[in-house]
């Protein structure tokens, strides 16, 4: 058996092969030893987002590619590929020809998204009413709080930022004073 790529797996170099894990159920006599609530994913993405989290991305990515297919994965290159089918069904209308995601952070030099395709899972958030309401806003908050900070600037733009070496994008949405808001998406 093989065990997925996205935890470190120090039993392979002991030369231990594992199944994937596999649901059960406790027994009878078990007793709850601890019980944890997870924040609601609402809050966990705008922590994650905001601070530019990329651990939290995985792994909220992750399961996320888990939930879509209620089967094990193999690995973050997998689940990628399982949310960039998804965007498609989500929104057939975009052209989703060379889409490529090897993780959720967007640290892989492999990944690949048109500012089109940025843009439009951006016009996705603004429709469903989430996303906007979870990104850092200018002038005040993550990434974006040194950013746009001059008053007239401040708050009007609400966006994520990304930077890797040699590239950096910035997309989300621009509250103009005079005009209707808008999506952007410049790499």
């Amino acid at each position: 058996g093989r065990v997925g790529k996205a935890l470190p797996t120090p039993h392979r170099s002991q030369g231990i092969l594992l199944d994937p894990p596999q649901r059960g159920a406790a027994p009878a006599s078990a007793r709850l030893l601890a019980f944890h609530q997870s924040p609601p994913l609402r809050n966990l993405l705008r922590d994650m987002l905001v601070y530019s989290n990329n651990m939290m991305a995985e792994m909220i990515g992750l399961a996320a590619a888990q939930r879509l297919t209620n089967q094990p994965l193999d690995g973050l290159d997998a689940a990628g590929f399982l949310v960039v089918q998804h965007l498609g069904r989500l929104m057939p209308e975009v052209d989703w020809s060379g889409a490529t995601l090897g993780n959720h952070s967007g640290l892989d030099a492999r990944a690949r998204l048109t500012p089109r395709q940025l843009a439009a899972i951006a016009r996705y958030g603004w429709h469903t009413d989430v996303l906007a309401a979870l990104l850092p806003g200018g002038g005040w908050s993550g990434t974006l709080a040194d950013r746009f900070g001059a008053p007239d600037q401040s708050l009007r733009v609400w966006a994520k930022t990304g930077t890797m070496n040699y590239g950096s994008a910035l997309a989300g949405y621009l509250f103009p004073s005079s005009d209707r808001p808008a999506v952007f998406a410049t790499m």
